[in-house]
């Protein structure tokens, strides 16, 4: 949620109440996971469905780009302080998502937000 924290940072003021800050932009955790066994039941695979509601604010219904980490680790054996971990992006760095993996969407992807495909815009106050 870094994209609605931010929102929050520059544009509203310090009451958390304050109706200036958009809870509906705010996303929310509809996530989905299907885990599942490896071609050939080596390794594991998974599925993952994440609802437009679901992404940060952005001012498209177009998505044709994507940046996605995926970090699987176990809980780490009696006596030690780190399980095996295993991540998609071996260059990855904590809080930069410029170093998680990138995925193009061909075609991209539309999202409507109406029925009438009304366009993303409104007054600024």
């Amino acid at each position: 949620m870094p994209g609605y924290d931010e929102i929050i940072t520059h544009f509203a003021s310090d009451r958390p109440d304050n109706e200036e800050i958009p809870a509906l932009l705010k996303p929310h955790s509809h996530l989905q996971m299907w885990p599942g066994p490896g071609k050939d039941r080596v390794g594991y695979s998974f599925e993952v469905m994440i609802p437009f509601i679901d992404f940060p604010p952005s001012s498209a219904t177009e998505l044709g780009d994507l940046r996605l980490l995926v970090d699987v680790f176990n809980a780490p054996q009696p006596g030690k302080k780190v399980g095996a971990y295993s991540t998609s992006s071996p260059s990855r760095v904590y809080g930069k998502p410029e170093t998680f993996n990138l995925l193009h969407f061909d075609p991209t992807q539309h999202f409507h937000l109406t029925p009438c495909d009304l366009p993303l815009g409104g007054p600024d106050e």
